[in-house]
């Protein structure tokens, strides 16, 4: 049974296999979806991993200042690279849903896009998000920037499971 179809069905966590789901939902011309299962956490808590600056830092960028809330703003920043990531949160509902304006410094001539991230329970054990990313035109531009958006979504969605199942693992081992 696929992950996605686990986490609907409730199926019990002794049957759960060893690698949590992470994968593309949707492409299509004018945004992206990624859909991530984490284990052991419930979405009130994942959610604090998207706007913490401590817990941002265990898995995305290396520096974070965030103002949470409707209307707030954050800054996330690698400063070794001089990237910058700037946007304001359009939505904003604790361990539900967020909204946020995404644009980098260094790409001033690229548009703003938009990210929602939306959590919810799976099952008895775990949580699952999923992340749109847009609004993309069908111009060779945008399919390049929509292709590094998907891969970047994967990659540190990724880090964000191995982040959480390692404290996971330090709780257990307690």
């Amino acid at each position: 049974m696929d992950a996605i179809a686990r986490l609907h069905d409730g199926e019990d966590a002794d049957e759960k296999d060893e690698q949590s789901f992470l994968g593309p939902l949707l492409i299509e011309q004018s945004k992206i979806v990624v859909c991530a299962e984490f284990r052991d956490i419930e979405p009130e808590k994942l959610f604090d991993y998207w706007v913490k600056p401590e817990l941002l830092q265990e898995w995305w960028p290396e520096e974070a200042e965030v103002e949470q809330g409707v209307g707030g703003s954050f800054h996330l920043s690698w400063p070794e690279r001089n990237w910058h990531l700037r946007g304001n949160y359009t939505g904003f509902e604790q361990g539900r849903w967020l909204e946020f304006t995404w644009k980098w410094d260094h790409e001033p001539d690229r548009p703003m896009r938009i990210v929602t991230v939306s959590f919810r329970r799976g099952s008895a054990w775990g949580s699952l998000i999923m992340v749109g990313h847009g609004l993309y035109k069908d111009s060779a531009e945008d399919k390049e920037e929509k292709a590094g958006h998907l891969e970047g979504w994967l990659y540190f969605l990724g880090r964000l499971q191995a982040a959480i199942a390692g404290r996971a693992g330090e709780a257990n081992a307690a």
